[in-house]
């Protein structure tokens, strides 16, 4: 997990009032309204996955999920049975099955990998109070998370708001760990240590020390050196996959 920079002020015109698909207008106001007094309906399931609003996701989060940091193709997979499996997904901070008149709400949507939210699902625990629909809500639709999350106190991380790297844990098996509740709480409802995923970040850790003993074997001070600053480079480039666990590395080990 990484900070995300997203301007709140630069909201993908999908979301707007009027804007228009397929010569149809979303309503977003009505939506609103049908989500917050009654159970969330699949046909107001649509405007929030429109591809502005993908497209815009995706180029703020870098194409790598929210939670995993693992890249995320936009291109369907086929699955040991011969299905179609859905790669990516607009992910709610919120759940719209909880908080149904966020669902088009651009600070709450997060880009994610269909695994990360498939087990994320509806989990959201908070210490106090649920906030409830009001209409005073409908003037600061993208922009309500900060004020709900001071009333609430989620358990959930929000990583458009909170800069946890200094609160991630690994170690060279692939593990990811936090001794801060919130961060291992969010580890948790992710799945963030499902094998896979500790696979390829063990993987990162032995390509990189198979290098640094090759280095070394040679007596080659000077490649040592850059085999380093090389993989200190690549942990700061947001494209690449897996920084949280490449900038633990960086900050843990290449000192010894």
């Amino acid at each position: 997990m990484r900070k995300i920079e997203k301007d709140l002020l630069v909201v993908p015109q999908s979301l707007y009032d009027n804007s228009t698909r397929n010569g149809k207008k979303t309503n977003r106001k009505r939506k609103i309204l049908m989500c917050s007094t009654s159970r969330y309906k699949k046909a107001y399931d649509e405007c929030y996955k429109w591809n502005d609003i993908q497209n815009e996701l995706s180029r703020i989060y870098h194409n790598k999920c929210v939670y995993c940091e693992e890249k995320i193709t936009r291109v369907n997979a086929i699955n040991l049975s011969g299905k179609e499996e859905i790669s990516h997904t607009v992910e709610h901070y919120r759940p719209k099955s909880k908080y149904g008149w966020l669902a088009f709400s651009w600070d709450n949507l997060l880009w994610c990998c269909k695994r990360c939210t498939d087990i994320k699902s509806d989990k959201f625990e908070i210490k106090n109070q649920k906030v409830n629909y009001s209409k005073s809500f409908d003037s600061k639709i993208h922009n309500s998370t900060k004020e709900y999350n001071s009333l609430e106190e989620p358990k959930m991380v929000h990583p458009e708001l909170e800069d946890v790297m200094d609160k991630l844990i690994f170690d060279i098996k692939g593990n990811i760990f936090s001794l801060d509740d919130r961060v291992q709480y969010t580890i948790d409802c992710c799945g963030l240590n499902r094998d896979y995923l500790k696979i390829k970040r063990k993987n990162i850790y032995d390509e990189f020390l198979n290098k640094i003993k090759d280095a070394l074997a040679q007596k080659n001070q000077e490649l040592f050196y850059s085999i380093v600053l090389k993989f200190k480079k690549d942990s700061e480039n947001m494209d690449n996959e897996f920084i949280a666990f490449c900038n633990w590395i960086v900050k843990n080990l290449t000192h010894h």
